[in-house]
């Protein structure tokens, strides 16, 4: 379980769809692709995320594929810490997967908040 939730939660930093830091990755590319003179930004973050996948893949390899060490100690979660990792990792999986629910609870507080 706690294996599954840190795949869940690299995979979504590293910008993997369906995921929530996909959408994030998105959103922000897309506003910064409407500027033509700063698409080499772009470039750079894609790069850079290439970057960090190559690390969280090289950690998720030595979570779920490589044996642990003979003096390694095993990791439990107990129960309330096991329920926050399960409950955030869906939260992750559920933004990526319908991102408007947030977009719209957004847009209504900003609009309350900055249009009179």
């Amino acid at each position: 379980m706690l294996a599954v939730c840190l795949s869940i939660f690299f995979l979504s930093l590293a910008g993997l769809p369906p995921l929530s830091g996909f959408v994030g990755k998105l959103f922000l590319f897309s506003v910064v692709l409407k500027q033509p003179d700063k698409i080499w930004l772009v470039v750079v973050a894609l790069t850079g995320s290439l970057v960090s996948l190559y690390y969280y893949l090289a950690v998720l390899k030595q979570v779920l594929i490589e044996e642990p060490s003979q003096d390694a100690v095993p990791i439990k979660a107990d129960g309330i810490q096991a329920f926050s990792l399960v409950l955030l990792a869906m939260v992750v999986l559920g933004l990526g997967v319908a991102p408007q629910m947030l977009l719209t609870w957004i847009n209504g507080a900003l609009s309350a908040y900055f249009l009179p």
